[in-house]
């Protein structure tokens, strides 16, 4: 804990160990979390029931979903990742190897003015590589070598694409449904750039061009040109 609380990676985002048997007050903030189960199980609380994490789980959690966390036993661990939206514009979605479903989670909590209330929760029991992967992130984050934050992105992107590859759960608010339309746009032009029109677009999506060329422009800070 010592090490994560000195870590000089805390401006990039910020780790937090959990305190075991302790519960959380209901709460959400200002961010987008990834909680992981090092080891045990957890009990999330949200207002709309409860469920089980189990070891080797990992929750990619909206800001704006209010929850807590209790851990009963001794070898209980969570992890919690939190990160601000200017981390995630520059560092994390410029690649797309995470696959769809994360990437437009993302979007949707980057480009939202009110915070869907969104989770997706990967089941990660058949998937060994996860652990290794968040140990290295872990151990950087907490004893930095010279190629710390090239190596923190990295596990980051790594991170990403094993939860993907793990069977997940995904509750979406109602509310956010029209930022993943446009998470669909803006993947459709990363891969087809060198062709794709406004009006195309606006003929697929049933969206105004204009309207999409704001949404872009919002989402990414550059035009449709751009």
């Amino acid at each position: 804990t010592d090490g994560i609380d000195r870590s000089p990676y805390q401006s990039l985002f910020r780790i937090k160990k959990a305190t075991r048997c302790q519960r959380e007050p209901l709460s959400y903030a200002d961010f987008l979390s990834i909680r992981y189960v090092y080891s045990g199980d957890v009990m999330i609380r949200t207002r709309d029931g409860d469920f089980t994490m189990k070891q080797n789980d990992v929750l990619l959690v909206n800001s704006g979903f209010v929850l807590s966390q209790y851990l009963a036993g001794e070898d209980d661990i969570v992890f919690t990742l939190m990160f601000e939206k200017d981390y995630l514009i520059h560092n994390v979605l410029n690649n797309k190897a995470a696959g769809n479903v994360i990437t437009r989670f993302i979007y949707s909590y980057i480009m939202s003015s009110v915070n869907p209330r969104n989770y997706i929760l990967f089941h990660g029991k058949d998937n060994d590589r996860l652990p290794r992967v968040f140990e290295d992130l872990l151990m950087e984050y907490t004893s930095p070598t010279d190629l710390g934050t090239i190596l923190l992105e990295a596990y980051l992107q790594i991170l990403l694409v094993e939860m993907s590859h793990s069977a997940f759960e995904f509750r979406q608010d109602r509310e956010s449904r029209g930022h993943y339309v446009i998470a669909e746009i803006l993947d459709e032009i990363d891969r087809n750039y060198a062709t794709v029109t406004l009006q195309a677009l606006s003929d697929k999506y049933s969206y105004n061009p204009d309207h999409i060329s704001r949404q872009i422009r919002r989402a990414t800070g550059r035009s449709f040109k751009d």
